[in-house]
């Protein structure tokens, strides 16, 4: 692979990326803090919180969830790992003036989880 094929390989990445998450301008991600609780298995424990969360279409086409997750930060920048989601939440196509409404909870070892937390949807996924 020669060196021009490199950077045009670069350069299309870069430019994927930057249109895929500005595509999330037109999004509206609502949620709501349900409960905050614990769990345990043995000495392994863990605290949660969980949200209902509605997405929205605001204008444009429409979206396919399968590409993109729900990511929780604390007011300090911390990201919380997502645990369990409601299917509807991460599957199928949010339409424009159609919005969808499910569960979701956040859980970590760091009891700051239970503080409030900012929701959003995220192309990057991992």
């Amino acid at each position: 692979m020669n060196f021009s094929s490199i950077i045009a390989s670069i350069t299309l990445s870069c430019i994927t990326f930057t249109a895929h998450a500005k595509s999330l301008d037109h999004v509206i991600v609502v949620s709501t803090q349900k409960s905050a609780g614990t769990m345990s298995v043995g000495e392994k424990s863990a605290y949660t919180q969980s949200f209902e969360i509605s997405l929205g279409n605001l204008k444009g086409r429409e979206l396919d969830l399968a590409g993109y997750c729900l990511k929780a930060y604390g007011a300090e920048g911390k990201e919380y790992k997502l645990n369990t989601v409601d299917e509807v939440l991460t599957v199928g196509k949010l339409k424009v003036g159609a919005p969808v409404q499910g569960m979701a909870v956040f859980s970590s070892v760091d009891p700051g989880v239970h503080k409030p937390l900012m929701i959003k949807l995220s192309g990057v996924c991992k």
